[in-house]
């Protein structure tokens, strides 16, 4: 897609045209084995004169398609200049988590994560280059706790809070397939596709599905 958006010698609206037809295959062009159309990514600068043509014009009919979230993501608002980056402050506390017992981690949106070291011990595992199997070593919390938590995957989950990204709806999620954003704690915890789809589109500030409040991570059962 990003050919096509480059050719700077014809107009934005030739251009768009032909991104969509490599979009949904209408040139003749060979989806990829995986059913990805795109499959890779091109990483440009906002001064980029494709970025540059695409913040400056009326999408016109446009807008209501994928060029409209292009500019939305990829184009600075008028207030941008005024808004300062979410500063994360990671907390440990001895009480509870986002007003109950039942939480071991509690994450705010753009503000912070605070994790209780009560009853729980939080663990990571280490690869030695003697052994292959991976070892625990407990790092935080109640060493002699039974309920042992990865802190990694933890941190991870309370991570996608931060940026703003709800729990994973189970009934979404196919048998023995990962996922982080799970509301209660699983051994499995990994970054599923959808997650990932979510994070990108957090990207844009008008993303509908935005987490507005605090959510937290159950324990195990």
């Amino acid at each position: 897609m990003y050919r096509p958006l480059s050719d700077h010698e014809r107009s934005l609206s030739s251009r768009l045209l032909d991104a969509h037809k490599a979009l949904i295959s209408l040139d003749n062009s060979r989806p990829a084995p995986n059913g990805q159309i795109i499959g890779s990514y091109v990483r440009i600068d906002r001064g980029n004169p494709t970025v540059s043509d695409l913040c400056t014009s009326n999408l016109g009919a446009f807008r209501s398609m994928w060029p409209g979230l292009l500019q939305s993501a990829a184009c600075p608002s008028p207030n941008e200049t005024d808004r300062k980056p979410p500063h994360l402050q990671v907390a440990f506390t001895h009480g509870m988590v986002c007003g109950t017992d039942a939480d071991i981690a509690c994450g705010t949106p753009g503000s912070r994560i605070d994790l209780t070291l009560s009853r729980a011990s939080y663990v990571v595992r280490e690869v030695t280059i003697s052994k292959k199997v991976p070892i625990v070593v407990h790092v935080l919390g109640d060493v002699g706790s039974p309920q042992r938590y990865d802190l990694t995957s933890v941190l991870l989950h309370e991570i996608g809070h931060f940026l703003g990204i709800d729990h994973f709806n189970p009934a979404q999620r196919p048998a023995r397939f990962p996922a982080a954003l799970l509301g209660i704690y699983k051994d499995d915890f990994c970054l599923s596709p959808t997650e990932i789809m979510m994070m990108n589109s957090r990207a844009d500030e008008t993303w509908p599905y935005a987490l507005r409040v605090q959510h937290g991570l159950r324990r195990r059962r």
